[in-house]
């Protein structure tokens, strides 16, 4: 059997961190472990996760913040010395459905059953009001007449994708030896981006349509220079 662990990464938001392990702990398909990088909270979150009584639950507190990217660095490294063979990673504010974990599961061995190699598998995201959000981007790989290859996979019910977000992303063990982390270095800003790019390179990403999760707080628009109006984010760019 693999080894399935989910890392969560958070900062000072107890109360979406408490939706996002409920909803962990509600899946249909149980994860053998749950980690939770605090990303040097100073809000009480850590007396938060002492009250609770989850089972298989692991918390690392970071000494500072290292942004996203060293976040997410630090929950695919701690994962993979556990001995993960999928990492499922995620922000505090995403929101499986009781299903989420279980397609990913059932597409991944679809896809094995059929000779199909994948970087990685994502789930579907919503917003509350349900909009689709954090859209992954189509591969674009042309098959040997010349046509996008992106169709074929329909049939399974993914779509061939290549860069992604952190938003319920399924990352194979596999994966991690060959390409390596995140670049801690991008702090907070792209470092999902480079990675799915990055290690889809060889082999495409694949969105899951019957994995479902809500990811909060997600509608104010697609994000880009152009329209970004915050002097904070427009200095992440």
């Amino acid at each position: 059997m693999s080894k399935v662990i989910a890392v969560i990464l958070t900062y000072n938001r107890q109360d979406l961190l408490q939706l996002c392990l409920a909803a962990i702990y509600s899946q249909t398909c149980i994860c053998d472990q749950v980690i939770v990088v605090d990303n040097a909270s100073d809000d009480n979150t850590q007396e938060m996760l002492s009250k609770l009584d989850y089972s298989n639950l692991k918390v690392y507190l970071l000494s500072q913040n290292v942004g996203a990217a060293g976040g997410f660095n630090a929950g695919f490294r701690l994962a993979y010395k556990e001995g993960a063979d999928y990492i499922w990673m995620m922000d505090d504010d995403v929101i499986p459905e009781p299903f989420a974990l279980q397609r990913l599961i059932e597409a991944d061995n679809t896809l094995d059953k059929n000779g199909i190699d994948r970087a990685y598998l994502i789930s579907t995201a919503f917003t509350e009001n349900g909009y689709v959000t954090n859209s992954p981007s189509i591969n674009k790989k042309i098959n040997h007449i010349g046509y996008k290859d992106w169709p074929k996979f329909a049939q399974y019910g993914v779509v061939s994708v290549d860069r992604a977000t952190f938003v319920s992303i399924l990352v194979p063990r596999g994966t991690i030896d060959r390409y390596g982390l995140p670049i801690s270095d991008m702090f907070i800003w792209g470092e999902d981006t480079e990675y799915t790019l990055r290690i889809t390179e060889d082999v495409p990403g694949f969105v899951v349509g019957a994995s479902k999760v809500i990811h909060l707080r997600q509608e104010k628009g697609v994000l880009n220079i152009i329209s970004e109006n915050s002097e904070v984010r427009l200095k992440y760019y």
